[in-house]
């Protein structure tokens, strides 16, 4: 019996890394202090894992939800991005997003939210806002940004829709010239996949756990 609890304990072991999640963003809470790039994204070519926006977002040192360094901008409507290699996520996958923002001034549009989008390696965008795109990517998930007095947590999940070349998670804020007064920030961006397992682990494990059981089953009628 004790061979069969070893087997089945293997089995969950082998199977769990095939769901376990892994974070997409890099430097998501800004503390290494990365630099922000004036740069567009390309499908096919990234730039991958590095953020990247207008000019006037910048690293604040201190402040955040944490008090510690936040991405942050005072000028125009501007958007700070970054994508990753989506190559090894397939149509299904089970995503979860999260982050922390403040908006204590501005005007409130669509321009206002916080995107994840699906690209071919035939698409790219802009550096400069609004979005502007070679091609139509697939919006994966959609959120506005309302004004907060403090900073507050965005979490949610999703799922993807289709296979893509590249991942690219963007977030807008807007005002109109230069702002001097109220904060307007992100920090502690995670955006993590939960692959399903294939059928054909969950089968394998289904079957072992199933054969457990009925062994168990049968040694109780003995006794």
């Amino acid at each position: 019996m004790k061979r069969l609890y070893l087997a089945a304990f293997l089995a969950i072991v082998l199977v769990l890394p095939g769901i376990a999640s892994a974070n997409l963003i890099v430097a998501g809470d800004f503390n290494s202090s990365p630099s922000i790039s004036l740069i567009g994204f390309n499908g096919s070519t990234g730039p991958f894992g590095q953020w990247l926006g207008q000019d006037s977002w910048s690293i604040i040192a201190s402040g955040g939800p944490d008090g510690s360094a936040y991405a942050g901008h005072a000028v125009n409507t501007t958007r700070l991005y970054q994508g990753f290699d989506a190559s090894g996520i397939t149509s299904g996958t089970s995503m979860s997003i999260s982050l922390d923002y403040i908006y204590q001034t501005g005007f409130t549009t669509s321009e206002e939210q916080v995107w994840v989008f699906g690209l071919s390696s035939a698409q790219s965008m802009s550096a400069f806002a609004p979005f502007s795109f070679t091609g139509t990517p697939d919006v994966l998930y959609q959120a506005p940004i309302a004004y907060q007095d403090s900073w507050a947590h965005l979490s949610d999940n999703f799922s993807v829709s289709g296979n893509y070349s590249a991942i690219l998670f963007a977030v807008g804020y807007g005002a109109f010239g230069t702002t001097t007064t109220g904060l307007r920030g992100v920090d502690n961006i995670n955006l993590d996949t939960s692959p399903v397992p294939e059928p054909s682990t969950m089968l394998l494990l289904g079957s072992g756990l199933a054969g457990l059981a009925g062994y168990g089953g049968r040694r109780f009628k003995r006794n």
